[in-house]
């Protein structure tokens, strides 16, 4: 059961409640931080709730999305790089050919 409301200050907290018969009152509720927007609240929420489920039943969750999100900062990296490597190799192109044409003014104005 999702709980969202606004905190003080204008934030958003989520809730997860989970049953639990081995707890007094069969159930435990779990609470995200405070963040600006609700659905960062709930996924930290969703989050908490699921290490405390990995926890409470002993088993793995293989996060996919965390995966692809860590392999497309990994390609961003590599091509962020590739970007600014290929920037300042214009850079030293443009200041060759302006080096080019001012010996080509020069040699003009001599002949």
């Amino acid at each position: 059961m999702w709980e969202s409301y606004q905190t003080v200050g204008k934030k958003f907290r989520a809730s997860v409640e989970i049953r639990d018969n081995a707890v007094e009152g069969g159930s435990i509720i779990l609470h995200s931080s405070p963040h600006t927007k609700k659905i960062d609240a709930e996924q930290e929420a969703a989050k908490i709730a699921i290490e405390h489920l990995k926890d409470m039943f002993n088993f793995e969750v293989d996060d996919f999305n965390l995966h692809d999100k860590e392999m497309y900062r990994q390609h961003l990296e590599q091509v962020d790089f590739a970007l600014v490597e290929a920037l300042q190799e214009n850079k030293a192109l443009k200041d060759e050919i302006v080096k080019i044409q001012t010996k080509a003014k020069d040699a003009k104005i001599m002949n």
